[in-house]
């Protein structure tokens, strides 16, 4: 048996590297192959060959409903009924013609009177779009090793839908920019990478329609010489700017963003070295770039500032704006930061709807349910908050914007929220629950992002992020191998087995400056993420994640960084509240008091104010016979109402981040109360 390495050691895990970034970079590590001792080697081949069809035929048939990313969910709507995938992809043309039903491949004569009264000169919007609309024809029509070649008629009907469309989102982006207190519309009009972006943005939409399996992102901006750095810019104006766009083209056009911000704006000869370089100030931090209220406060001590609804009261100068307009986001540094809204984040607690430019004091926030609260409970639970008010008033004189903005600073903003998401993803399936541990997997994340820096060059996030729980898991002592970690990244909607697969190890011909060196794919090694974290990643992190042994953490001598407010929101409305059994929970809506999933027998329900405690009783007696052995894995998950106690049951011990939650809405409570009174 391989013994279990002491808390604080590096152990370095073994697996055989894969050298090469080819076919068997998308096969899981550790898949078992067999051979049968008489099977000829011919009737292997065709084996194999048949199961690489079998698997390109079951990718193709999976792209028809992409995958839906864990950022983002808020923002899609909901699924129509009746739609499956394959009704989908084959009505995402007429979707796109209703579209553009009554529009032009022209400007507006709003446009026009639009532009002629905001823009100092002629931005001359029609050449631009005209040179980019040759470029993209001769692209499209291009012979290739991998494709014959379109007819010129095809890549005109497509420039033609997508010439309406950037149009049509051009007049909606400088409507909104209007709006804005501190809009520049001529700034925006006259910058060429914004007109570069938002026609590419808008052909990736209409080649997307047609599913053109040979043209799938990032052709676009390869076709158009656009940069992917440039390009995540515009993606969030443009879902924005038009609600009409399919819930698969949002899902779609987010998981581009997620891959500019996970690989492909990390790559050698990206601008975002040069922004690096360029900057007079380091790598910022996940605190220098986050948004007030987005990071949780020191977990050693509970404040009722992590209540959004206290946060209101208390801070009545917080609000909230539309966000960094277009023209922000295409140049740096910004002039006015702004509270932005963010395009791809979660939300949890209460349901908050904000208008652009609405006080926070004027939104209808709809108090989310306590589960079993009662009011005696709520007494007890407050006489352990404690409000005080100079931490109240440090926390209003304190600035309502980020330390660091501008596009590289929006840009880290945007990266950091992806890396914590997945980060608190992969923990939840690892069975990590600890706070503190997750801090420190976080601290170490992102002192790699800002110290070591080249780490990402060429790499991808989500190989720095197994990396970084790998190592803090072995610091502490617990056994959770590599492999483990990576059985659970493929969990993950974006997951990709070339990840762990083909992880850049090197290059033979390193230039001098990390930032802006290129490396060619002649000189690259490649390995396994095993054999990249035992020959790479430790020898860079090994000093500082070794600062974490022997409770350094704990005794002041290492500054944890703050987590980042994960706002999870769920596909469904029903959430299942045990892997080991069919038991979930939904709110109960009034247009459907008695809406239950289907099912081939009666199934038992509970609705919480409504119906007698012998249905909740029922509920927990049928978890206890389907496994009588683990009552005391259950017992921490069975469901209470008020009356328990009435019963002789004594309540289970809750979490910790639980308590808090509760402790956070009885204080919510006790002051809407006051109010009232």
């Amino acid at each position: 048996a391989r013994p279990t390495p002491p808390a604080g050691s590096l152990d370095r895990p073994a697996l055989r590297p894969l050298n090469t970034p080819g076919d068997d970079a998308n096969t899981e590590i550790g898949t078992p192959t067999k051979l049968v001792g008489n099977t000829p080697i011919g009737d292997i081949s065709e084996k194999l060959q048949a199961k690489r069809n079998l698997n390109q035929h079951m990718g193709s048939i999976s792209q028809l409903a992409p995958p839906t990313p864990l950022t983002g969910r808020k923002y899609l709507k909901s699924k129509e009924p009746g739609v499956t995938p394959v009704s989908t992809a084959t009505q995402t043309v007429q979707r796109l013609q209703s579209l553009l039903s009554g529009r032009q491949a022209a400007p507006s004569p709003w446009l026009l009177q639009t532009i002629s009264r905001v823009c100092e000169s002629d931005p001359k919007i029609e050449e631009r779009v005209r040179r980019l609309g040759e470029k993209f024809c001769a692209q499209y029509t291009q012979m290739t090793s991998n494709h014959p070649g379109t007819h010129i008629d095809f890549a005109q009907k497509r420039l033609q839908l997508a010439e309406s469309l950037f149009y049509k989102l051009l007049e909606n982006i400088l409507k909104d920019e209007i709006k804005k207190p501190n809009f520049d519309c001529n700034t925006l009009l006259q910058h060429e990478m914004f007109h570069q972006t938002l026609f590419a943005c808008c052909l990736e939409i209409v080649i997307y329609s047609y599913n053109s399996q040979q043209r799938t992102f990032p052709w676009v901006l390869t076709a158009l010489g656009i940069e992917p750095y440039h390009f995540y810019k515009i993606i969030e104006v443009t879902v924005r700017a038009e609600d009409q766009l399919s819930r698969d083209m949002v899902k779609h056009m987010n998981l581009i963003e997620e891959q500019i911000l996970e690989a492909l704006a990390w790559r050698g000869d990206s601008p975002l070295w040069e922004a690096i370089s360029a900057s007079d100030q380091p790598i910022p931090s996940c605190e220098d770039v986050s948004l007030p209220g987005t990071l949780m406060e020191d977990n050693s001590t509970l404040t009722p500032l992590n209540n959004p609804a206290i946060r209101r009261i208390v801070l009545p100068g917080l609000s909230q704006s539309p966000g960094p307009s277009a023209s922000e986001r295409f140049h740096s540094p910004v002039t006015a930061a702004i509270a932005k809204k963010k395009l791809f984040i979660e939300n949890t607690g209460g349901v908050c709807t904000v208008r652009p430019g609405q006080s926070l004091l004027h939104a209808k926030l709809k108090p989310p349910v306590v589960l079993g609260a009662s009011e005696d409970a709520e007494s007890k639970k407050m006489s352990n908050v404690i409000i005080n008010p100079a931490a109240l008033k440090e926390k209003q004189n304190k600035p309502n914007r980020p330390r660091r903005t501008g596009s590289l600073g929006l840009f880290f903003r945007k990266f950091y929220h992806v890396a914590s998401v997945r980060m608190q993803e992969l923990c939840n399936h690892l069975e990590l629950r600890e706070t503190e541990l997750r801090r420190k997997i976080w601290t170490c994340f992102e002192h790699s992002i800002r110290d070591h820096t080249d780490l990402m060059l060429d790499r991808h996030l989500d190989q720095i992020l197994m990396c970084a729980v790998y190592v803090m898991c072995k610091i502490e002592g617990l056994d959770k191998p590599f492999t483990e970690v990576m059985k659970c990244y493929r969990l993950q909607p974006q997951s990709a087995s070339h990840v762990y697969r083909s992880v850049l190890l090197g290059s033979r011909d390193q230039a001098a400056n990390n930032y802006t060196g290129k490396l060619t794919q002649e000189t690259e090694d490649r390995c396994d993420i095993i054999k990249f974290y035992n020959s790479v990643y430790v020898l860079k992190m090994q000093n500082f994640v070794r600062k974490f042994a022997g409770g350094n953490a704990q005794n002041g001598s290492l500054t944890l960084s703050p987590l980042p407010v994960t706002r999870s929101v769920p596909m469904s409305p029903r959430r299942r509240v045990s892997d080991m059994h069919s038991v979930f929970i939904r709110p109960l809506t009034s247009s459907e008091p008695n809406a239950f999933p289907p099912s081939p027998t009666r199934p038992l329900s509970y609705c919480f104010s409504r119906s007698p405690a012998k249905d909740l009783k029922a509920i927990n007696s049928m978890m206890r016979e389907i496994d009588p052995q683990a009552m005391r894995r259950v017992g921490k998950r069975l469901l209470n109402d008020d009356n328990a106690e009435e019963d002789g049951l004594s309540p289970p011990k809750q979490p910790k981040f639980v308590a808090s939650k509760i402790q956070d809405l009885v204080v919510d409570r006790l002051i809407a109360k006051s109010q009232d009174s």
